[in-house]
């Protein structure tokens, strides 16, 4: 109440608010939604979503936000030799405009983790796709744009783990919402 009673008092505040997003607009570039090829920490994105909390320690790859209605996907591009075969998944690109991932493995084509991903296309469910070509480059990835799962495109399969036992996992075709520009699209396959 003393707030809005003291009206100088008032004004200056609205003015420093003004001016710091006036400032970051303008001179740090500062949106409120993703941009793509903009780097993001996955704490940015919880944010940039509107997650209710910061989830970003327990997202392993992706993850389904009811709140927000989205699952952002992270994925590394080029796997360090050493990683576990549980978790070599071969998630590349296609062409400029389709990519091909795959899920957690021991995961099947019915598992309810997978659904909303797999209605994405009828339940509005957004589905941001960030990269990084390794683990050299910390902890931000490029965000690509969104994506949609093509039709027909999902496939349960199997991929071996160091003991060559066989793992459930399910492989998709990603269909990006605008195709990844060129020199980017260049930088993760080399």
């Amino acid at each position: 109440a003393a707030f809005a009673a003291n009206l100088i008092f008032n004004n200056h505040v609205k003015d420093v608010l003004e001016t710091g997003l006036n400032l970051a607009r303008n001179r740090n570039k500062w949106r409120s939604d993703l941009q793509v090829g903009e780097r993001y920490s996955r704490k940015d994105v919880c944010r940039l979503l509107n997650w209710e909390s910061n989830q970003q320690s327990t997202i392993y790859g992706y993850k389904v936000d009811t709140f927000s209605n989205s699952c952002p996907i992270f994925v590394t591009y080029h796997k360090a030799d050493d990683v576990e075969g549980s978790i070599a998944y071969e998630d590349e690109f296609i062409s400029p405009s389709v990519f091909k991932w795959m899920s957690r493995s021991n995961r099947r084509i019915d598992s309810s983790e997978l659904k909303p991903i797999i209605e994405a296309r009828s339940n509005g469910l957004r589905l941001p796709l960030f990269l990084k070509k390794d683990d050299n480059e910390g902890i931000d990835f490029y965000y690509l744009g969104d994506v949609l799962p093509l039709d027909n495109s999902i496939e349960q399969q199997y991929m071996p783990d160091d003991n060559e036992k066989k793992l459930p996992v399910v492989k998709f075709e990603f269909e990006l919402k605008q195709p990844v520009e060129s020199a980017l699209y260049k930088y993760f396959q080399d």
